[in-house]
């Protein structure tokens, strides 16, 4: 019998947990975060579409833009900007 298939979370990229955690920690990286995080869902996924897009054609890591890319989820995005906002741990 074949094992079932294990649902992969954002929380099981290392690179998204430390974006996150950088949000977190970071005045800088908080600031720019919330800033996308605050936006209206069309205008965020529109806003990390181009930054994703421009990252990778200027060569940015791969795990980068992935870890930004999981913020393309509403639910994501609200939990993650209500984690930065408030403090909370990962």
């Amino acid at each position: 019998m074949a094992k079932p298939a294990q649902t992969k979370t954002p929380g099981d990229n290392p690179d998204f947990v430390r974006l996150v955690q950088l949000g977190k920690s970071d005045p800088g990286v908080r600031r720019q975060l919330q800033g996308l995080l605050s936006l209206e869902p069309f205008d965020r996924e529109s806003a990390l579409r181009t930054l994703i897009q421009n990252m990778r054609a200027d060569g940015a890591p791969g795990e980068l833009a992935a870890a930004l890319a999981t913020l393309l989820d509403d639910k994501v995005a609200r939990r993650v900007l209500q984690m930065i906002q408030n403090g909370e741990p990962g």
